[in-house]
């Protein structure tokens, strides 16, 4: 299965990497599991926004057992949450955006999620 990331991803991680300096190393463990059922991943819920009216062929899901080796202790209850794309038929998965609970006010970018996976 391929992986692939849009670009703002690359900049939500240089943002957590200043206060999680493992969130690279966590990010690719993140990938392997990812890699084996994005559908069933525990933690894993499938999201829709009445916002955007998101393409049939993309399944969007966010992941909010996210874990993190900086924050010891909370395990998979880290605040990190990762937005991401699965289109079974190209079987590939594109992670759209990462980012820290407490941080954000909002669920989601939802011109970035229109721009990638919307209509």
């Amino acid at each position: 299965m391929e992986t692939a990331q849009v670009e703002e991803f690359e900049k939500d991680i240089k943002k957590l990497e200043e206060r999680f300096p493992t969130i690279r190393e966590d990010l690719e463990n993140f990938k392997k599991v990812l890699i084996l059922d994005p559908r069933r991943l525990s933690g894993v819920v499938r999201v829709s926004y009445r916002e955007v009216k998101i393409k049939s062929e993309v399944e969007v899901y966010k992941a909010r057992k996210f874990r993190c080796k900086y924050l010891k202790g909370r395990g998979s209850l880290s605040g990190i949450r990762v937005i991401y794309g699965f289109w079974p038929a190209l079987n590939k998965i594109t992670l759209l955006e990462i980012y820290y609970e407490e941080k954000k006010k909002v669920d989601c970018d939802l011109e970035r999620l229109r721009y990638y996976f919307g209509i």
